[in-house]
């Protein structure tokens, strides 16, 4: 009797993530889990509940590197009985990315039903109504305050305003706030003169 070892074939395991809205976390949703050079016929899946997956910073940018931490190879699990696991080691691939998009503002209607109807600031954004002013003969640039769930925007961080009708007395002053960086879109806000 000759005797001859068969070594486990080597599996990487890589990940895709779903692409993001910006959100000021740094968490990042797996979509699927690829398990590469697996026999034919053969599979596994993974539990990615205890994985964590976390880009360096919150920030907006495409293909942003993602750390995984909490994989663990005894987690994979053959898919059916006829594959065994210890026939496989299981080591993590290249690191995934993500692209994290920015946020927009607004507007957006204030009923879906009515997409003609009156615009409001996207869902969680607010954004200061404009008190009503006198008219001095000097353009006319009322403070702005944006915020989204209970974090303020930074003007010309976060946001620019543009004014414009702001000399003169009118109902239809403007302020239009738009959104740089981590945001996008933008949204006029009126006021009277």
């Amino acid at each position: 009797t000759n005797y001859f070892t068969i070594y486990p074939r080597e599996v990487t395991v890589t990940f895709e993530l779903d692409d993001k809205v910006y959100d000021g976390g740094t968490e990042a949703t797996c979509a699927e889990v690829h398990f590469d050079n697996v026999v034919e016929g053969e599979g596994f899946t993974l539990d990615t509940s205890t994985i964590a997956f976390a880009t360096g910073d919150a920030l907006v940018g495409e293909d942003k590197p993602v750390t995984v931490s909490g994989f663990e190879p005894e987690n994979v699990v053959p898919v059916d009985d006829g594959t065994r696991k210890a026939d496989y080691t299981f080591t993590l691939g290249e690191p995934p990315s993500v692209t994290v998009t920015a946020k927009s503002i607004g507007p957006v209607s204030a009923d879906p039903a009515d997409p003609e109807g009156p615009l409001v600031p996207a869902a969680g954004f607010v954004i200061s109504q404009l008190e009503p002013l006198v008219y001095d003969g000097q353009a006319q640039e009322p403070e702005v305050a944006v915020t989204n769930g209970t974090t303020g925007l930074v003007k010309d961080t976060d946001y620019t305003v543009t004014y414009g009708d702001n000399t003169n007395a009118t109902e239809e002053a403007y302020a239009v706030i738009t959104g740089i960086g981590n945001y996008e879109g933008s949204f006029t806000n009126y006021f009277t003169i």
